[in-house]
C-alpha cells in the first residue's frame, strides 16, 4: 500500500518576463485551488500534493500530473480544480477534456524543449553569462548597495575634490558617528 491515494505534481517554474510558462499561466493559482478543494472535499490526507520545476509543455500550463495513474492535466484554471478534485480525486475518473494524452507527441515536444534549453545555457556558457542562480544571488545584493550612506557620498566626494587619503582618514576620524560631515 502506498502512503498516500494520489500525489498530484504541479509546475510552478517561473521562467524570464514573455517566455511561456506555467507560472505566467497561473499555476500559483491552480495550487491554492487544489489545496482549497482538497480540504474541502475532507480528501487532503488521502493526497500529496508538491511543486515541481519545468515539465516542458510550458505552452500548455499550467500543467498537474496525477500519479499513480501519471495523468497530464494542461492549461488548467482554478476553476477546473474542482472538476479535477471532485472527478478525478474523489471517484476516480479522470476528467477528459482537460487531458492531455497524445504522449508521443508530448514527448517529442518535451525532448525539444529540452534540447532548446541546453542550447540556451551553452550559449550563455560560450558567451560567458552567468548562470540565472548565481545571477538572482547576487541581484538580490543590489538593493542593499543602491542607497550609499551619506558617509560613503561624502568620502567620494572629498575624493573627487582632490582630497588626499591621509587628509581624508583624519576627516573621518573627527566625524566618526556624523554622517555628513567627512567633506
Amino acid at each position: 500500500m502506498q502512503p498516500f491515494q494520489y500525489h498530484i505534481v504541479v509546475c510552478t517554474q517561473q521562467k524570464a518576463e514573455n517566455v511561456p510558462c506555467c507560472a505566467a499561466a497561473g499555476s500559483a493559482s491552480v495550487v491554492e485551488a487544489l489545496y482549497g478543494e482538497l480540504g474541502s472535499a475532507g480528501l487532503s490526507d488521502n493526497v500529496i500534493v508538491s511543486t515541481c520545476g519545468c515539465l516542458g509543455l510550458c505552452d500548455s500550463g499550467p500543467v498537474l500530473i496525477v500519479y499513480p495513474e501519471g495523468t497530464w492535466y494542461v492549461k488548467l484554471t482554478p476553476a477546473d480544480v474542482k472538476e479535477v478534485v471532485s472527478s478525478h480525486i474523489a471517484q476516480g475518473r479522470p476528467v477528459a477534456r482537460l487531458q492531455r494524452n497524445d504522449y508521443s507527441a508530448m514527448r517529442d515536444e518535451i525532448l525539444d524543449h529540452r534540447k532548446k534549453y541546453f542550447a540556451m545555457v551553452q550559449a550563455k556558457d560560450a558567451a560567458g553569462v552567468l548562470p540565472d542562480d548565481l545571477y538572482e544571488t547576487i541581484r538580490a545584493f543590489m538593493p542593499s548597495r543602491a542607497i550609499l550612506t551619506a558617509l560613503e557620498l561624502d568620502v567620494f566626494t572629498a575624493l573627487r575634490d582632490g582630497c588626499t587619503s591621509p587628509e581624508l582618514a583624519k576627516r573621518i576620524a573627527g566625524c566618526a558617528g556624523q554622517p555628513g560631515t567627512a567633506a
